[in-house]
């Protein structure tokens, strides 16, 4: 019995030995070692190199650009770079397998093309060798490896592609459970850091079931952001915190939970710190018969500690996507606006718009997004000749580049700063303007404007074409009023001084009958002194009294005539008394 035992452990210490002296010409059997693992696993894999070096108590192999035959039929598809392994000697003998304690994948990518790829059964002509070399690896009842500087990508349904990046893995089986721990990434975020902890159970990808536990801890978007943000907000930078749970069932995910923790956008502005933050946010994603279906609650921003109302969204992602949402702060929006390199937000923060936004915005694939806004209690401040407004209504309906844009409002005022003498008051307000995309610029239209107060009604229509050097046609229609408040609506911004002085004294009395303006040319242009534009006011009065100059004794009872063109002033006077005599006709 001794000699056996003798002769056993001779012979086993001349195999170490041999397998020992033999492990620099390991790449000869590269071929062998393909054959092998084809046995083993079932897999057709070709290794392009393999080193080898003795390691402790046994051999450590690193093999190298491995790939397999069947990638390109396969709805998965795998490289391996580099793993690195160690060989248990005894092990491999007592079950003539080739075992290894723990061994190290590194470049390991794995593409995944969910639309080919079917997990709900296991019948064999839907399982690939791929497919099976996963389960055996991930889901054994041994085992222990890294996962180290590797990628896993996905194809969807939809056809976006999303990449998850292993960075640093450990993974551990046993015959109960498999665990994975470490942390990964996502392209392009090179600040703060992304967890996982992955606790399954399940033999096959079928089978899976447990939960999948990602955190997010101190993440910074700046590279993702860099090519939309304003160049001039200095030291900008993002701090993202949050947690995301997802529950498996059967090899499908189940639900989606997902959790943000306080996350907050830093930035400097006029030599002061600046901080938007995102307070918290909850959402729940459950699996729906096309899609998924997603509910929000407590979506809560504040800017430099003043919180905005809570946002509620509720969406459906399938084939058409579509999101509700309401309490969207106008504010809120307008401060991510001033944080983008987009076009005119100085002027969005002049506007300094109020009120919360509902709405919905749907989208499919091959079709035009539509989107649908609605606000009750909209406000803005006066900026750049746009008059301030007081609570309006706004519904917008846009398809593509076409948009429609509805405002009305009752018994409030527009201020206009230094354009009026006082702010214009109206009982009712409509607006419909038209927005759309021609020859690569847009362009705004409205042929109902209306506005109505107790003085005067207004309705006019205009186009404004939105390029390099804005221009405008605008024609507008006013009836009612009378001599003294007209001063109220000469457009001081628009008129000379001297010009509304002379009218202020020289209008005594007399009814409104009626006025057209028209206004034509580009914006920048204005008053038009070089005929570029046209600016016209005709105004048609009655029962007027007007005094021509202030030596002159005042035409009464007067039907006149007022014909403004750019910076030209005509005044007919059609009849009228002078001193109690009638007078025919004048002109000035």
């Amino acid at each position: 019995m001794w000699q056996l035992i003798a002769v056993t452990l001779v012979l086993l210490a001349v195999l170490v030995s041999v397998f020992r002296y033999s492990l620099p010409y390991a790449n000869d059997y590269k071929h062998d070692l393909e054959v092998l693992i084809n046995e083993q696993f079932d897999v057709d894999l070709r290794i392009g190199s393999i080193t080898a070096s003795w390691e402790g108590v046994g051999p450590a192999l690193v093999l190298e650009n491995v790939t397999f035959d069947d990638n390109n039929n396969s709805p998965i598809r795998l490289r391996i770079d580099n793993t690195s392994l160690q060989i248990n000697v005894i092990e491999s003998l007592r079950f003539l397998q080739l075992r290894s304690d723990y061994f190290v994948l590194e470049g390991f990518a794995a593409d995944v093309d969910l639309n080919a790829l079917d997990i709900s059964t296991q019948q064999s002509d839907t399982e690939f060798e791929q497919q099976a070399l996963i389960e055996s690896l991930f889901l054994g009842e041994s085992g222990h490896f890294a996962i180290k500087n590797s990628s896993l990508n996905l194809t969807m349904r939809n056809g976006k592609e999303h990449t998850l990046l292993l960075e640093d893995v450990i993974w551990q089986n046993n015959v109960l459970a498999h665990r994975g721990t470490g942390v990964v990434g996502i392209p392009g975020l090179t600040e703060g850091q992304l967890s996982a902890d992955l606790l399954l159970t399940g033999k096959t990808l079928a089978e899976l079931a447990g939960e999948v536990y990602f955190q997010a801890s101190q993440v910074d978007l700046q590279d993702w952001l860099s090519p939309y943000l304003d160049e001039n907000k200095q030291d900008l930078h993002t701090d993202i915190n949050g947690q995301m749970w997802l529950s498996l069932a059967h090899g499908k995910v189940k639900n989606i939970q997902l959790n943000m923790k306080p996350s907050h956008i830093h930035w400097q502005q006029n030599d002061q710190a600046q901080q938007l933050s995102l307070m918290q946010a909850k959402g729940l994603m459950l699996p729906s018969e096309s899609g998924w279906s997603l509910q929000s609650s407590e979506i809560n921003f504040t800017r430099n500690n003043l919180a905005y109302t809570d946002i509620s969204i509720v969406a459906e992602l399938a084939e058409r996507q579509s999101v509700w949402f309401k309490g969207l702060d106008l504010p809120l929006i307008s401060e991510f606006i001033q944080l983008t390199n987009l076009p005119n937000t100085d002027l969005i923060a002049e506007l300094a718009p109020e009120g919360a936004l509902q709405g919905k915005l749907e989208f499919q694939a091959k079709a035009a997004p539509k989107v649908w806004l609605y606000s009750d209690k909209l406000k803005w401040q006066y900026a750049r000749g746009i008059p301030a407004t007081e609570p309006m209504r706004l519904e917008m309906n846009a398809i593509g580049e076409q948009a429609v844009i509805e405002l009305s409002a009752q018994q409030g005022q527009l201020h206009t700063a230094d354009m009026f003498a006082k702010p214009i008051a109206y009982e009712q307000l409509v607006g419909r303007f038209d927005i759309y995309k021609f020859n690569d610029h847009w362009r705004v239209t409205s042929d109902s404007i209306w506005l109505d107060n107790e003085d005067l009604t207004l309705a006019a229509e205009m186009q404004l074409r939105l390029l390099e050097h804005p221009e405008l046609d605008l024609y507008v229609e006013v009836k009612g009023g009378n001599g003294k408040i007209a001063k109220n609506y000469f457009p001081q911004t628009l008129m000379a001084e001297s010009l509304i002085n002379y009218l202020n004294d020289a209008i005594k009395a007399g009814q409104h009958l009626g006025s057209q303006v028209l206004l034509s040319g580009k914006l920048a242009d204005f008053p038009y002194i070089d005929k570029t534009g046209r600016f016209e006011v005709l105004s048609e009065l009655t029962q007027a009294e007007f005094a021509f100059a202030p030596e002159w004794p005042a035409v009464k009872e007067a039907a006149a005539t007022l014909h403004f063109v750019n910076e030209r002033m005509d005044i007919y006077v059609d009849e009228g008394k002078l001193i109690n005599h009638l007078s025919m006709a004048a002109y000035k």
